[in-house]
């Protein structure tokens, strides 16, 4: 990957990066979803497929109990290659996930109904501390929430627990970062963690007045204890 190639040449440099090189390589795979459910993080429910693995996506879900699923693979942004199926479609679309798997690691989740309902939170962290939080919809009829892909957001305010599951999630880091989105939905009354975005994150500064300068003062801050 181009962009691990640089991080590494930036590191030999000796050049700070201020999320550092460990926690980029790290949260580039989302397979550090499977590290921090180890860890004790309620992750959304995943089913991995490695490489080379022959299981039928239908059978996944059969062995599951899932009936509508999400696929996505393991590296990737901004939704690229990511699908909604149901067990109809998961036949129809087996050719694309023998494909999809065939080039690297693939995650299947169930699809969280609760995303239509009550929306997808995103809770941002500047230096380690809470600064503001998203609330982010899908258009009618899709699932995802990007606004490229016709999804909304808009500011809104979580309660202690979800911000505190964030911030315990955030704990677990190789490194600790200077900024941070943790992504997540409520499922029976628990935060379900769904993506944790440390590299090039959406920070939805405009929402909170005082974000951009809070972020703005921490990287100042840094410069001239680095300088």
């Amino acid at each position: 990957m181009e962009f691990l190639a640089w991080v590494e040449q930036v590191e030999r440099a000796g050049i700070t990066l201020w999320n550092p090189a460990a926690v980029l390589r790290w949260n580039a795979d989302k397979t550090y979803l499977r590290d921090l459910g180890a860890d004790g993080v309620a992750v959304v429910p995943t089913h991995w497929v490695d490489p080379g693995d022959p299981t039928p996506l239908a059978t996944v879900m059969e062995e599951r109990g899932w009936g509508d699923v999400v696929v996505k693979p393991s590296v990737s942004a901004s939704a690229y290659q990511t699908r909604r199926l149901d067990h109809a479609a998961a036949a129809t679309e087996e050719p694309w996930f023998r494909s999809l798997a065939a080039g690297g690691r693939v995650l299947v989740q169930p699809f969280l109904p609760e995303i239509e309902s009550a929306g997808e939170w995103s809770l941002i962290f500047i230096a380690g501390r809470f600064s503001h939080a998203a609330l982010k919809r899908p258009a009618s009829g899709d699932f995802r929430v990007q606004v490229e892909l016709g999804g909304s957001h808009q500011p809104a305010f979580p309660g202690r627990e979800i911000i505190e599951s964030a911030a315990c999630t955030l704990e677990l880091t190789p490194a600790p970062c200077l900024y941070a989105r943790v992504d997540g939905c409520v499922v029976d009354g628990r935060f379900l963690l769904m993506e944790l975005e440390l590299l090039e994150p959406v920070l939805f500064l405009a929402q909170e007045p005082d974000a951009a300068g809070r972020l703005a003062a921490e990287i100042a801050g840094r410069s001239v204890s680095q300088g």
